[in-house]
């Protein structure tokens, strides 16, 4: 067996295992993640995880960032488009909104509890075994992710808008407590099944959020169907203005 085949099989039996933490996160909650539990449901025995992790704290870590790399690709994604700051911004947050409303506990124990640090601080050890995946985001997006807590990303993501003239800097503490508040109270209804199935909470924080912005907009930039682009744009497109508008090649 060569050694690239010895790779994939590690990989391949390391995901069974974060499949199985995710599992259990999905089903009774973070809390009740075990060694013998993710054992048991990955197919193997609790003494066979410790080859492949250190412990149980690094088996989650794992698990955890293996969830959220579509978003932090999107997100690159999302920052690299020739768009508008005001544009960036509402996309930035259709995207974070999509993915945590998707898997809401995951999401919050990563990016808005107290193991955010130490779980985020798995990410370079998580590349070097799952290089494929590319996870490990250029340094703009590091800034604007790693170490930092929800509110200070929220800062750091709307201060382009401010440079722009959109927002008056006076109002950014304003707009950042009330984006945190209203994204994490859709987030705790979420958890406890408050809400139906065919709900969709993207539109249902993007609604509030650019009622609310729209009181506090410089320029005037929102307007009724602001909402509505943002939700159509396809950020995997090229656009027809850059740096101008959210109307997407056909």
């Amino acid at each position: 067996m060569t050694m690239s085949h010895k790779k994939l099989k590690k990989q391949r039996t390391m995901l069974y295992f974060m499949q199985a933490a995710k599992e259990i996160v999905n089903t009774e909650g973070m809390q009740a993640i075990t060694i013998r539990k993710v054992a048991d449901i990955a197919g193997y025995n609790s003494a066979t995880l410790y080859n492949y992790f250190e412990n149980l704290d690094q088996l989650i870590a794992f698990a955890m960032i293996h969830t959220i790399t579509d978003y932090l690709s999107d997100l690159e994604t999302i920052i690299n488009l020739d768009l508008n700051a005001l544009d960036k911004y509402l996309l930035m947050w259709r995207c974070y909104s999509d993915w945590s409303f998707k898997d809401p506990e995951i999401y919050t124990y990563v990016f808005d509890s107290e193991k955010s640090d130490e779980i985020l601080s798995h990410m370079d050890a998580y590349n070097a075994t799952f290089p494929m995946h590319k996870t490990k985001p250029a340094k703009h997006i590091s800034d604007l992710v790693l170490g930092q807590g929800m509110k200070r990303r929220n800062q750091l993501s709307i201060d382009p808008c401010v440079e722009a003239g959109y927002f008056r800097a006076d109002d950014v503490s304003t707009i950042v407590n009330f984006a945190y508040i209203m994204h994490q109270g859709i987030i705790r209804r979420i958890l406890k099944g408050s809400y139906t199935f065919d709900k969709n909470h993207v539109k249902e924080f993007l609604d509030y959020f650019v009622s609310f912005l729209r009181g506090y907009d410089q320029t005037q930039s929102l307007t009724a169907d602001t909402v509505t682009k943002i939700l159509a744009f396809d950020i995997h497109k090229k656009h027809i203005n850059p740096g101008t508008d959210l109307v997407p090649w056909d």
